[in-house]
C-alpha cells in the first residue's frame, strides 16, 4: 500500500513477535464434475467480491465454463468488501439478486432466515461429506441445520511461530493460550513507558477485536450467544479469561494511527516489506529470507478450537429450476480437482482430500497446519443479528485493552446491551 511506514529487516526484531496471529484463506473444491449442456442457451450473473488473486482464478474458471458449455453465458461482476454484503443483502430482499453469490459466513444469516437461499443438491452436501477436508461440512452447516453451498475460501485464526526468536529465546512453541501469555511476558521489551517488542501481538482495532477474541473464548470452551441465540452467554469465569487473555496479547501500542489496517500492521509487525496480505496468498509469496515460520494448529485450553470465516457459493430460492440446474453446474466445476489446485498454487489452502495427495501440497508442513485445523473451527453464530452484537464487542474489549475498565467490566457491559439485542 502506498504510504505505509516500513522497516528493515535489521529493525524486525524491535517491532516483531515471535507469534502473530493471522487468517490463511483456504479455496475449496470438488473433483466430480459432467460436462452436461442444458437444453436451451442461458445467461447467468456471479457475483463475487474483490480480491485481484482469487478473481482471476474465478474469471478464469468461468471463462473455460463457458467454453465447455457454449450454450451458457456468465456474466462475472465483482464488488468491493465490505460494500459487497450491503449489495447482496439488499438485492436478495428487492428480488434481483446475482444466480451464482460468494457470501461470507456472517451475512449467511440474513438470507438463511427469511428462506432466501436454494438448499445445496444432494449430490453437492455429499461431495462436500466425501471429498473435502474433514470438517468441512459442519462449516458449510447452516444455524437452521442446512447446507446452502459449499465453502471456496475460508480464514483460520492460528498462530504462526517465529521459529527463530524462540529459539534464540530457548523457547519452544506453546500448545495453550497461557502457556502463549508466559511466552509474551518473556519475549516483551518495554522502555520508557512504550513496547519495543512483544512476543504476541493482536491486531486491536476494528472488527479485527471481535474476530480474535471469539477464536480465544472458544479455546476456552465458551461461547458468544446461547443455544437459542436469545442471551449473552460469554459473561463466565472462563469467558473472563479468555478476555484478560486476549487484552493482555494486544500491545496497542504496537498499532499506532499509520498502521490502522490489518494488512499495514501485519506488515509492520512480521516483514516491514511489501508482500500481498497475509490474509490472502501470504503462504506463498511472504518475502522471509532470513526468517523461519511454522504454523502447528490451533492453541487449546480447555478446548482445541478457534474462530473461522467463511465464504460459500450461494444459489438464490427464487430461480427458475432451469438457472437452478446451471448455477449449481457452475459451482460443481467452480471446485473441482483442478480449481482446487489452481487455488493451493496462488497460496490458498486446498480444500479436497484428492489435493493433498500431490507432492507440492503435501510436503508443505505449514500449509498443510490450516488444512488441519478445520475439523477444530467453529464460525461465528449464526443470527442477522450479529453485525449489532460484534459493535458492542468491540467497542467494550476496546475499552477494556485501553484499560479504561476491566475485562470482567467489560464483559458485564457485553451483557448488558447484547441481551436486548438478542431478546
Amino acid at each position: 500500500m502506498s504510504g505505509e511506514a516500513k522497516i528493515s529487516r535489521r529493525n524486525y526484531l524491535k517491532y516483531a513477535g515471535a507469534v502473530v496471529a493471522v487468517a490463511v484463506v483456504a479455496g475449496a473444491g470438488y473433483y466430480v464434475y459432467e460436462a452436461t449442456k442444458p437444453p436451451e442457451k442461458v445467461t447467468l450473473s456471479y457475483l463475487d467480491y474483490l480480491n485481484p488473486p482469487h478473481n482471476k482464478v474465478h474469471k478464469d474458471q468461468v471463462d473455460n465454463y463457458m467454453k465447455l458449455n457454449p450454450n451458457v453465458t456468465i456474466n462475472y461482476n465483482i464488488e468491493p468488501y465490505p460494500e459487497i454484503g450491503d449489495k447482496i443483502i439488499a438485492s436478495f430482499e428487492a428480488g434481483n439478486p446475482a444466480d451464482i453469490v460468494t457470501c461470507v459466513s456472517w451475512w449467511m444469516a440474513n438470507l438463511v432466515e427469511p428462506k432466501l437461499l436454494d438448499p445445496a443438491p444432494d449430490s453437492m452436501v455429499k461431495k462436500i461429506e466425501d471429498k473435502f477436508v474433514p470438517g468441512t461440512k459442519d462449516l458449510c452447516t447452516q444455524a437452521d441445520g442446512v447446507v446452502y453451498g459449499p465453502t471456496h475460501e475460508f480464514g483460520i485464526h492460528i498462530p504462526i511461530f517465529n521459529l527463530d526468536m524462540l529459539e534464540k529465546s530457548n523457547l519452544k512453541p506453546p500448545t495453550t493460550w497461557e502457556e502463549l501469555v508466559e511466552i509474551d511476558k518473556q519475549m516483551t521489551i518495554v522502555e520508557g513507558g512504550m513496547t519495543k517488542q512483544a512476543g504476541f501481538a493482536f491486531f486491536p482495532k476494528g472488527g479485527w477485536i471481535a474476530i480474535s477474541w471469539v477464536g480465544v473464548l472458544y479455546a476456552y470452551g465458551e461461547k458468544v450467544l446461547s443455544d437459542d441465540m436469545k442471551s449473552f452467554a460469554a459473561n463466565t469465569e472462563r469467558g473472563i479469561k479468555s478476555l484478560e487473555t486476549f487484552v493482555s496479547l494486544c500491545h496497542p501500542d504496537l498499532c499506532p494511527d499509520e498502521f490502522a489496517t490489518h494488512e499495514a500492521f501485519t506488515k509492520q509487525l512480521i516483514a516491514g516489506e511489501d508482500f500481498i496480505s497475509l490474509t490472502r496468498t501470504y503462504v506463498k509469496e511472504g518475502p522471509f529470507p532470513n526468517m523461519r515460520f511454522m504454523a502447528y494448529g490451533p492453541l487449546s485450553q480447555y478446548e482445541k478450537k478457534t474462530q473461522s470465516y467463511t465464504w460459500f457459493f450461494v444459489v438464490p430460492k427464487a430461480l427458475s429450476a432451469e438457472k437452478k440446474k446451471a448455477a449449481w453446474s457452475v459451482i460443481d466445476y467452480a471446485t473441482d480437482p483442478k480449481q482446487d489446485e489452481m487455488m493451493g498454487d496462488i497460496g490458498y489452502i486446498p480444500m479436497l482430500k484428492e489435493s493433498w495427495d500431490l507432492p507440492k501440497f503435501k510436503e508443505d508442513t505449514f500449509l498443510k497446519a490450516f488444512a488441519d485445523s478445520v475439523p477444530y473451527t467453529k464460525l461465528y453464530p449464526g443470527t442477522s443479528k450479529w453485525p449489532a452484537i460484534e459493535s458492542v464487542i468491540v467497542a467494550q474489549a476496546g475499552r477494556a485493552i485501553a484499560k479504561e475498565i476491566t475485562p470482567e467490566q467489560a464483559l458485564k457491559a457485553m451483557e448488558e446491551q447484547i441481551n436486548p439485542i438478542v431478546a
